[in-house]
């Protein structure tokens, strides 16, 4: 790749590409195909490719995204796992330097509506990975007071609570060994309030 490759905007994107496989447990900690929402963002450099008009020195994003089909076959331990594949699948590319992948797992929590996986890699610069997880969509019914408000708030509300961990520096694998949905559990484990008392949003 040319040093001008950093400077470089081309961007391809396949974009919720929908699949069904193994990725580790799902929300009630059964190994079964779950629905997969995957998305993938590279960053490439296409001049060669103008200038010389070989489609070879350019990304064939149909053939990635064939390739990424196949993976409904396969088994994975993780959704990490899944993602370092699909890294691996789309550096393989020519004139590739920048990957971010996003996998969504709908069933990949029973406290959370979506279960959201990223990685982004820079490795034709030599930056370590960044991973990010996030737990969307947690409901916690709880009763919640306002100041302003003279009238005591008696009836639970339902507060919608996404939570994001971000881990830099480091590898799938000890991205993979914290038991985060366990982390949820534990959080939203919120203590019923004293008589006459009532949480504020700030204090949750």
């Amino acid at each position: 790749m040319p040093l001008a490759h950093k400077f470089a905007n081309d961007r391809i994107f396949i974009d919720s590409l929908r699949l069904k496989c193994v990725c580790g447990p799902d929300a009630f900690g059964r190994t079964k195909a779950q629905p997969v929402d995957l998305s993938i963002r590279l960053g490439t450099l296409i001049e060669r490719a103008a200038a010389t008009d070989r489609v070879d020195l350019s990304v064939d994003y149909s053939e990635l995204s064939k390739q990424l089909t196949k993976l409904e076959a396969q088994g994975f331990g993780s959704p990490a796992e899944l993602i370092d594949t699909i890294v691996d699948l789309a550096m393989e590319k020519e004139g590739v330097w920048h990957v971010s992948v996003a996998v969504n797992l709908s069933k990949g929590a029973r406290t959370a509506k979506n279960v959201k996986w990223e990685r982004n890699t820079f490795p034709a610069e030599g930056v370590t990975d960044e991973w990010k997880l996030s737990f969307e969509g947690i409901e916690v019914p709880i009763i919640i007071g306002i100041e302003e408000n003279l009238h005591e708030r008696t009836m639970k509300q339902i507060v919608s609570i996404d939570l994001t961990w971000i881990l830099r520096n480091s590898d799938s694998t000890e991205f993979s060994r914290h038991d985060f949905p366990g982390a949820v559990d534990s959080i939203i484990e919120v203590r019923a309030p004293a008589k006459n008392e009532s949480y504020h949003p700030g204090n949750l």
